[in-house]
């Protein structure tokens, strides 16, 4: 591994330590960002507790430096801001998932991944920009405006960090050349990504199945262990011999196969989630004690991960009364005015529907996180019943998703199975369906949506139940005979101010972004 200082190229005295990995990229690619020309020449990689991504040094045809990183095949491109921009950015401590909300210049910033990593000369190859230290606890946040992508690295210091700015990209609009081909991936890795393993669950000996390249955490179907594959070495992280924690079986078995769009699809995890108060959850899901099981306060939901080695991820989520939804996670993020506030091109709020929790019962297969029974999330969903704009906040993180919900009849078309109940609809009907739900982004949800839109604490009889309004007559009705005397007398503008006073308070409630 060779360091550059200053205008010197150093070796570093050390063979580095990079795990074998499925990436397409290697040291030499190169390609075009922004319509400049870059080579790829040094690759960091980056571990925290249950996952870990690729850091990308990338040399740009005018010598400067940028990153590109590479995570559950999601990559984003991003360079050193070397001129600040206007914006007082929070200091390491006070970076909150769901809370923190900054500007940097025109953009307004939400924090979308808070995470102390470690990374250092010990997993890195070929030549990097600065001297990295044999190892390090670094503490990075990401975060997002829009289509914008912004890193913070407090490593050096907590309260002014280094910043990062690009945005999310696909390698089919980088003009790659010099990737890796499959054989090659197959003689580092042993294995090809996307394709089929299967071992023995250590703990109770039950088959287990995962898929190579994305996903390297696998919960046993049959015990309930959760269990970790790494460098082929199968890691036990939490044994359970609890059978009767999956009560319920599955509709979409481990192993189905799916024709979606003329692309055969798989599925390699599946979970079932408990629905439970968002208060609760909110709590649950922020704090740093050990979760607790909540009490459920609503119907359980059961989610289904589908992979397909040329589409990569998709969501599929069974509801109760035999509904179903597409989920697809969004790369572009809708326009904020708070981390929970989704506004659209007007800058009007788009209609909050409800927020919930989920909080995990079983899991089964394979995933791309570590997950395990009594994860818990916090939901806020917006827009329209059948067709909403949903974000999902967890301590280190928030995404954001478009949920479209579709007929038992595309899944059972999808799949070739009659176990759901009802007759397959045509595949081409079905598959149009898939179509317009993945086609769904932040932009499309707007502040006038035709839906009467209600909360579920007005669906339950309480909460927001009256509007302001209301209030405001009632309270003009019961204080009129002390109105008229002031309006008679010398206190009309004392009582245009009171009830000014009264109105204003009665719509704090109503418009508080908590």
């Amino acid at each position: 591994m060779l360091i550059l200082e200053g205008q010197a190229l150093t070796e570093s005295g050390r063979h580095s330590a990079v795990l074998r990995d499925f990436s397409p990229l290697q040291l030499g690619t190169s390609g075009s960002w922004k319509g400049q020309l870059f080579t790829l020449i040094g690759r960091l990689q980056v571990q925290y507790e249950g996952g870990g991504w690729n850091e990308w040094h990338a040399l740009m045809a005018d010598g400067s430096s940028a990153w590109l990183s590479e995570s559950s095949d999601r990559f984003v491109f991003t360079r050193l801001e070397t001129k600040a921009q206007l914006g007082i950015i929070p200091k390491f401590a006070d970076m909150k998932i769901g809370r923190t909300f900054f500007a940097y210049g025109p953009k307004k910033f939400a924090a979308a991944d808070v995470r102390t990593v470690n990374r250092g000369r010990f997993a890195a190859e070929g030549e990097l920009p600065y001297l990295v230290p044999e190892h390090e606890s670094a503490r990075v946040v990401d975060c997002r405006s829009g289509d914008v992508f912004m890193t913070l690295d407090y490593t050096q210091d907590e309260n002014k960090p280094e910043i990062f700015i690009g945005e999310g990209v696909s390698l089919n609009t980088l003009r790659l050349q010099n990737t890796r081909d499959l054989q090659q991936i197959k003689d580092s890795a042993g294995k090809l990504k996307g394709s089929a393993q299967q071992s023995k669950c250590p703990n109770c000996g039950g088959p287990v199945r995962w898929v190579t390249g994305v996903a390297t955490h696998v919960v046993c179907e049959y015990c309930q262990s959760q269990i970790e594959f790494h460098e082929d070495q199968v890691r036990l992280v939490a044994a359970n011999n609890m059978r009767t924690a999956q009560d319920e079986a599955l509709t979409l078995k481990i192993g189905s196969k799916a024709r979606i769009m003329a692309i055969d699809w798989w599925v390699i995890g599946a979970m079932k989630q408990s629905e439970v108060r968002g208060d609760e959850a909110s709590h649950t899901a922020f704090s740093y004690n050990e979760p607790k099981i909540l009490v459920p306060a609503g119907e359980p939901w059961f989610e289904y991960l589908l992979y397909s080695p040329k589409e990569g991820f998709l969501w599929l989520t069974e509801l109760a009364g035999k509904r179903w939804a597409i989920a697809k996670t969004l790369d572009v993020w809708p326009q904020l005015q708070q981390p929970l506030r989704p506004v659209d091109g007007n800058n009007r709020l788009v209609p909050e529907l409800y927020d919930y929790g989920g909080q995990v019962q079983y899991a089964t297969g394979a995933f791309y996180w570590q997950v395990g029974p009594r994860d818990t999330t916090y939901y806020v969903d917006f827009g329209r019943e059948k067709q909403k704009l949903s974000t999902g906040l967890m301590r280190e993180e928030q995404s954001w998703s478009a949920i479209t919900e579709i007929p038992a009849a595309a899944v059972a078309a999808w799949f070739k199975q009659s176990q759901l109940g009802v007759k397959p609809m045509e595949l081409s009907a079905a598959d149009q369906l898939a179509r317009q739900a993945l086609r769904l982004e932040a932009s499309h949800f707007n502040g006038n949506m035709a839906d009467k839109l209600r909360t579920k604490a007005e669906q339950n009889g309480g909460g927001k139940a009256a509007s302001p309004l209301i209030w405001l007559l009632i309270y003009g009705v019961v204080n009129f005979p002390a109105m008229l005397m002031g309006l008679v007398g010398d206190g009309f503008f004392g009582v245009v101010i009171v009830s000014f006073i009264v109105y204003w308070l009665l719509n704090l409630p109503f418009n508080s972004e908590e």
